[in-house]
């Protein structure tokens, strides 16, 4: 447990890295990154929602990605980006 619990600490600054990434290069690998990063949280979670687990799952992933993908809002959703991650929300 304690073993899962490390290899998943990243620090803000890593993170907002990769979210800048996924935003200014539509970098995959940042991406699926942030997504890997989080994969535990979201099937945890797709359990506790009314509908079938693959399309909470793909719901869950959904969101995240236009949040990162509207570059026109861009400080705005690195401050979201970071206060969720920080809360461990997403």
């Amino acid at each position: 447990m304690e073993e899962e619990s490390s290899s998943r600490i990243m620090s803000d600054d890593e993170f907002m890295k990769l979210v800048k990434l996924a935003q200014t290069k539509s970098d995959v690998e940042a991406m699926n990154t942030i997504f890997q990063y989080f994969d535990q949280d979201i099937k945890r979670l797709s359990k506790l929602l009314r509908m079938p687990k693959e399309d909470a799952i793909q719901s869950m992933k959904t969101q995240p990605l236009e949040l990162i993908m509207k570059k026109n809002k861009k400080p705005f959703i690195e401050k979201l980006f970071l206060e969720l991650y920080r809360k461990q929300l997403i």
